[in-house]
């Protein structure tokens, strides 16, 4: 691996389909609830091309199994089961 981001007390998607992965814009998005608190979002990080950096993370409920994501120019559009969030990106 090139770099690494770790989320503390953290449950994670273990469903490659909740994970958004974009190569050629270097994003990467998944579902991340909080291990004491039950707290769930949906994070987003972008690799600089030194390190892994977290751009946003999106209050979105639900099983981290059931959220997804994509980029349509420019914005992210996160959603979850009870509803969604949409983020607007500039790097």
């Amino acid at each position: 691996p090139l770099s690494k981001y770790e989320f503390k007390n953290a449950y994670y998607s273990l469903n490659y389909k909740a994970y958004y992965i974009n190569r050629e814009d270097r994003f990467f998005g998944l579902g991340i609830s909080d291990y004491y608190t039950g707290t769930s979002r949906y994070a987003v990080l972008f690799f600089d091309g030194y390190d892994l950096r977290l751009l946003f993370e999106a209050p979105v409920d639900g099983s981290d199994d059931c959220k997804r994501a994509v980029l349509v120019d420019g914005y992210f559009y996160i959603f979850g089961e009870n509803g969604s969030y949409i983020h607007s990106i500039t790097h």
